[in-house]
Order: C-alpha cells, then sequence, then structure tokens
C-alpha cells in the first residue's frame, strides 16, 4: 500500500490515472484505425477485437475517473480488474514481440519492420510499468476508501478528512470547560 502517488495524494494521483487510461486507449484506438486502413491485407477480426479492447479500456478510465469523483468501492474493483487483465494482455504482446524477434528467419524477403516491432516492445515495456502505477496507486485508494480503521497500523502520511468517513473529529472549542 503507498501513501501517495508520486509527488501528489492517492486521490489527485487516481485521477491521472484515469486520465492516462483514457488518453492510451484513444491512442491506440486511434493507431488501430490508421493501421486498419492503411494495411489493406490485416485481418478484420483482429482489428475488430483490438479495437473493442481499445474502447473497454476508455470505458474503464471513465469508471475509474467518476469512481474516485464518488469515492465508489465498486467502481474502483470494476477498474481494477480490467486494468489487470490488460496489463496481462500487454504481458503476452511483449513476449511474443520477443519470440518473433528471436525466431525471424531473415533469409527469406520478407519486408517484416524489424525497427517498428523495437518501437512496439518499448512502448509496451514502458506501458506495463505506468499500468502497474496506476493499479498500485488505484488498489491503495481501494483499500483507504473500504478500510479508514486500519490506517494506524501501517507507516502513512497523515490521511485528509475526506478518506475518512467513519471518524469523527472533535475540536477543543466543542467541550465545555465550566466542568
Amino acid at each position: 500500500m503507498v501513501k501517495d502517488c508520486l509527488c501528489c495524494d492517492l486521490m489527485t494521483g487516481c485521477r491521472i490515472a484515469a486520465l492516462y487510461t483514457i488518453v492510451i486507449g484513444l491512442l491506440e484506438a486511434i493507431f488501430i484505425i490508421s493501421f486498419g486502413f492503411l494495411n489493406h491485407d490485416a485481418h478484420a477480426t483482429m482489428h475488430i477485437m483490438a479495437l473493442c479492447g481499445a474502447f473497454i479500456f476508455i470505458l474503464a478510465g471513465c469508471i475509474l475517473f467518476v469512481a474516485v469523483h464518488r469515492r465508489q468501492e465498486t467502481g474502483l474493483l470494476v477498474y481494477l480488474i480490467i486494468a489487470v487483465m490488460y496489463a496481462f494482455c500487454r504481458g503476452t504482446l511483449i513476449l511474443m514481440f520477443i519470440i518473433w524477434l528471436n525466431t525471424y528467419d531473415r533469409d527469406f524477403n520478407y519486408e517484416l519492420p524489424v525497427g517498428g516491432v523495437w518501437v512496439r516492445l518499448i512502448l509496451h515495456i514502458i506501458g506495463v510499468i505506468l499500468d502497474s502505477w496506476a493499479i498500485i496507486s488505484v488498489l491503495s485508494l481501494f483499500r483507504y476508501i473500504k478500510h479508514p480503521e486500519q490506517l494506524q497500523q501501517y507507516d502513512v502520511a497523515p490521511v485528509p478528512t475526506y478518506y475518512v468517513t467513519q471518524q469523527k473529529t472533535i475540536y477543543i472549542e466543542d467541550y465545555d470547560t465550566r466542568t
């Protein structure tokens, strides 16, 4: 469990993670659509499935944004499930690119874009790192919202009052000093 996201609190960090998710989903959708129009030999089923995955990722970012704003556990959990599945898919893509680069037979006269594969491999590795950051941040916020009574067990920064929903703050001025 982390106490903050890089240089901001968890709420702001999770909002940044939601915007990151939406932007990555939009960029992937644009890439898939443009690649589908440029490559006429591509399989339409693969493009439709990848486009559906990109739109699901955009939807997950929107769900996260609303869930952080409303502090809903269910929305955070839905985002976590989708993000973990998406990170797993990215991991399998990384393995496929590595296997393809190692087994590519250069004796054939294929015009395969090896440089493009390296670029996509590096981008997917960076994406897995950023997805892991988003998952850890959202998981920490989920635990803060779900179990505010456990905050004293961890060495964390002071938690703002909007995280703690079950504790009541008592101010000194409220007590009668005449007794």
